[in-house]
């Protein structure tokens, strides 16, 4: 792949809100979002010049060639792609057999690997209510952890779920806390609404559960203290809540998205929101005063599909996204967005799913038809491919370090990878 570009292929205009909060883009690193030419077509000189040329020609002269230009290809990638990255170990985990993993991620302190996988085997369905539930690990031991619930014999799971490390002032601790939403009906009581419920992996045990109008998607800000959340009422609206103590404490209300908000996160800093929502609509709200800071929207032609996929670079220059098959950069500073087509950069390589991106927002691992590959996010450059055989790959995650991949598979298998560069 050596002859694939290193910058995007040409992208389309942002449109940019008021920058309510100055003092937070101020704070953002150098202000420089992902490589990537800047978008401007010069559609103004082009009309221009071929009305001059349509005026100057008969009806009966012989037609004209066009331009050498309009026929040359883009550059073709190689079939052969020089690899960069190596896949070490694919060390199994415990797991359930037949039962499809979902969604893979690791604790940011690299203690904990938590897996969403199916309630039921892959061929015999007995729950219609679209539970899932989780698997979890210790590191480096593999373990499998066994977390106990009051309501049931699983961890119940709608939607995905979001994982954080919290460090204790006082005596230091280190513990990891995982957080899930479901719908709860209690025929009892007469309740019928989301559960949301916190799990501290550390200890073993569930630490916080709440009655409460939330649901996925989930994110914790740096520190663990707050939760990014939609609101189950209205699923174009983001809750911030205060998670800190014993309890669930909704703090602020984001209502400000049009439609269903598919994917957030919080800014490193924790100062702000990053959320994207089924309109192609991208925001950026400050948690401390609940304003819009920065706003962006797709054009119609790249609508197909949702956001599926978000994450920030760790000095908050940018929010990596994947809406179907392209590839978003939106700079956080600017408003302007950087995008390329997963059809187009992977010319002459197999075809690619995406499954994760790092948390650095340097990589992008997609589900291949013999395994999955690894690649530059912001470029589409290969980095490296394995093949891993008969299941096929259904989730990845990496490491907050990007040192290590686990890859979860329709049946059920998780392989954790050690990431080797060269």
């Amino acid at each position: 792949m050596s002859n694939i570009p290193d910058s995007p292929p040409p992208a389309f205009s942002a449109v940019v809100g008021e920058q309510y909060d100055a003092g937070f883009l101020s704070a953002a690193e150098g202000g420089v979002g992902p490589s990537g030419s800047a978008y401007g077509t010069g559609a103004g000189s082009s009309a221009t010049s071929i009305a001059s040329a349509s005026a100057a020609r008969k009806w009966d002269d012989p037609p004209e060639e066009e331009p050498e230009e309009h026929h040359k290809q883009l550059p073709q990638p190689e079939l052969e792609n020089f690899t960069t990255m190596v896949f070490v170990g694919g060390q199994g985990m415990p797991s359930i057999p037949g039962r499809e993993v979902q969604q893979l991620s690791f604790t940011p302190s690299g203690n904990h690997i938590v897996a969403r996988i199916s309630i039921d085997s892959n061929f015999i369905s007995t729950s219609t209510d679209g539970y899932c539930t989780l698997q979890i690990w210790q590191l480096p031991s593999t373990k499998k952890l066994q977390i106990p619930t009051a309501t049931h014999r699983e961890i119940r799971v709608n939607g995905n779920f979001a994982a954080t490390t919290r460090y204790g002032h006082a005596d230091h601790t280190v513990f990891d806390v995982v957080v899930v939403g479901s719908r709860h009906v209690d025929i009892e009581r007469g309740f019928k609404g989301t559960l949301v419920e916190l799990f501290d992996l550390t200890r073993e045990k569930r630490r916080q559960k709440a009655h409460a109008p939330l649901q996925a998607p989930f994110a914790f800000n740096p520190d663990g203290s707050l939760l990014a959340s939609v609101s189950s009422r209205e699923s174009s609206r983001i809750i911030i809540s205060n998670v800190a103590g014993d309890s669930v404490q909704m703090s602020r209300l984001m209502p400000y998205h049009l439609a269903e908000v598919t994917q957030l996160r919080f800014t490193p800093d924790g100062k702000a929101v990053v959320s994207a929502a089924r309109d192609g609509s991208l925001r950026l709200t400050s948690v401390v005063s609940g304003r819009t800071i920065l706003k962006s929207e797709l054009p119609v032609e790249h609508l197909r599909y949702d956001a599926s996929l978000m994450e920030v670079k760790s000095g908050g220059e940018f929010a990596a996204t994947v809406w179907g098959r392209e590839v978003v950069m939106w700079d956080l500073k600017s408003g302007q967005l950087t995008t390329y087509g997963l059809d187009q950069v992977r010319q002459g390589m197999p075809e690619g799913w995406p499954l994760a991106i790092s948390p650095d927002c340097c990589y992008l691992v997609c589900r291949t038809e013999d395994g999955f590959d690894v690649s530059d996010v912001t470029t589409g450059r290969f980095r490296g491919g394995h093949s891993t055989g008969g299941s096929p790959v259904t989730a990845a995650g990496f490491s907050h370090d990007s040192k290590w991949l686990a890859i979860g598979f329709f049946n059920g298998q998780t392989r954790l990878f050690n990431i080797v560069t060269v």
